[in-house]
């Protein structure tokens, strides 16, 4: 943090990211993540580059003004970028490349993420001068600082503060609150955390490429993974044990996503019998994919397939324990209502033992009155009837409860979690060694 002497802002915070494009780290991925983070978080964001702009420069900005459109942050912020070409007294020397750069982002329409234009690019001479020692016949020579150098740092310097003050009055708050820009910042780097493809492309053409391909595989596995398949899928395994559904649902699935591609065909052609991975492999093979992104394209797809796979075989199995409730509910529904039927025929005959074998618990002085009555009538009281209700429920409940296995169904409930364990918010749960 830099204190500073104006009315406008109390300080600077400067972020240093020294070593970008280093051939000793050597890890364009995390440069990409770092200048995809700056962009987003940054009022001004200052490109150093020594003497001459370089194509990895370029195609670096390039896929870095795409991430950073996917990340959105662009539709509330936008940084001003500045480009300082050092050891660089000629501008003129760079401007076919600078208009390079402005072409390619206007080429593929993201000229809007990073504003540039020919003064947002700078140049400044070396730093030191050489000169020989007066009256000196050794050859030694003496360093110091060149007063044109020290001159155009300092204008340089106050253009830049100055655009950073400007920016200010067009930003929210949340780029101005320490506080709020602290929290801002974590989530752009979680953002950036879970979605590694924002940064992992090499060039445009890969990103995009990616992009449209795996757009082809959510409508591809659209047209797979149907409606009547999932009935079908669900009807071949109706009573089966888990394991056996499990078997079943991932031989079905295994056919679906096919071994490696070995087909040949035109772009988008469809051959009966044909793999999802047979499939994949022709729109590879059209969009002429490098290995990388074959390697991801060929992950993602297989990634979908097993979320697909998890999930139907789940739901198939929790399917067959609902019906196997159903059917003990169901069973208990219409032993009820025989009893009842069977208790209504038992009163018009006037068959007492056949009526004291529906209600077998009750005691003798309550079976006497029943029977009185229904030697007297044709009818029971309200209250007997209420009586004999309740009893044959009782019957009818126990039977049902025993048919019911709740350490069974204990247990069945925990596997379905804990198979599903990453889907679930973990403080909901136990951990899975106490069970």
């Amino acid at each position: 943090m830099i204190k500073l002497n104006r009315g406008d802002f109390d300080c600077v915070m400067l972020l240093d990211t020294e070593g970008l494009l280093s051939k000793e780290r050597n890890d364009p991925e995390y440069d990409r993540r770092l200048i995809v983070f700056c962009l987003a978080m940054s009022h001004l964001v200052i490109i150093n580059v020594l003497k001459d702009i370089d194509a990895s420069l370029t195609k670096m900005l390039i896929v870095c003004a795409d991430s950073l459109q996917k990340l959105g942050v662009s539709n509330a912020h936008r940084p001003l970028v500045h480009i300082i070409l050092n050891q660089q007294s000629n501008p003129d020397r760079e401007l076919k490349v600078i208009n390079t750069i402005i072409g390619e982002l206007v080429k593929v329409n993201l000229q809007e993420q990073i504003p540039l234009n020919k003064e947002n690019f700078h140049t400044l001479p070396l730093a030191f001068k050489e000169d020989r020692l007066p009256k000196d016949q050794t050859g030694a020579t003496i360093w110091h600082s060149d007063p044109n150098f020290i001159e155009k740092a300092q204008g340089l310097c106050k253009r830049l503060v100055d655009a950073a003050a400007q920016t200010l009055q067009h930003v929210q708050e949340q780029f101005i609150d320490p506080v709020r820009w602290i929290k801002y910042a974590e989530t752009v780097l979680d953002v950036l955390r879970e979605y590694p493809d924002m940064t992992y492309f090499n060039d445009i053409k890969e990103q995009r490429d990616y992009d449209l391909i795996s757009d082809q595989i959510w409508v591809k596995l659209k047209e797979t993974f149907t409606t009547d398949l999932r009935t079908k899928l669900f009807g071949q395994v109706i009573g089966k044990s888990v394991k056996d559904t499990e078997r079943d649902f991932e031989e079905e699935f295994s056919k679906l996503e096919g071994p490696k591609a070995s087909v040949a065909c035109d772009f988008q052609e469809h051959i009966p019998g044909e793999t999802l991975l047979d499939w994949l492999e022709v729109e590879l093979k059209h969009a002429k994919a490098s290995d990388d992104l074959r390697q991801r394209l060929k992950a993602f797809l297989k990634i979908q397939i097993g979320s697909r796979l998890r999930a139907w075989r789940e739901a198939a199995i929790m399917n067959n324990r609902r019906r196997q409730l159903e059917g003990i509910v169901s069973q208990g529904k219409e032993q009820f209502q025989k009893a009842i039927q069977t208790t209504i025929e038992a009163v018009r005959k006037r068959d007492f033992s056949h009526l004291k074998k529906l209600i077998p618990h009750v005691d003798e002085r309550d079976l006497g009155d029943i029977q009185n009555t229904i030697q007297n009538s044709y009818r029971l009281t309200t209250n007997q009837a209420g009586f004999i209700f309740d009893e044959m429920f009782k019957e009818t409940e126990s039977s049902v409860s025993n048919a019911f296995n709740f350490d069974e169904q204990l247990q069945s409930c925990l596997e379905l979690v804990y198979r599903n364990y990453n889907i679930f918010e973990k403080n909901d749960l136990p951990d899975f060694t106490v069970l």
